[in-house]
């Protein structure tokens, strides 16, 4: 059974275009493989959330107007790094409770 799919289900001015069985299963299979390895690079590098939640935290706090510049700053900052180390210090402290 084809079906018709967009790439952006909100977007109706997005064309459409049709997958046949074989393509739709196929993207289905690649699409779960690749949530499973993306899903294991976060697991091994668990600094990623804890510097992306950060990072988040402080644009929406400051609200600046050109975030590009912003993150410059924050990503060039020279403590970061500790901040980030700290943080997971303290997850796995809480985690061991």
């Amino acid at each position: 059974m084809s079906g018709s799919y967009s790439l952006n289900r909100f977007d109706k001015d997005v064309p459409r275009f049709t997958l046949s069985d074989e393509e739709q299963i196929e993207l289905d299979i690649y699409k779960k493989k690749l949530r499973i390895e993306n899903e294991k690079y976060l697991r091994q590098h668990i600094e990623l959330p804890i510097l992306l939640q950060k990072f988040t935290r402080s644009v929406l706090k400051e609200q600046p107007t050109d975030i590009g510049h912003f993150a410059s700053k924050f990503f060039a900052q020279t403590n970061l790094r500790n901040e980030i180390e700290q943080e997971i210090s303290l997850a796995s402290l809480r985690r061991q409770s």
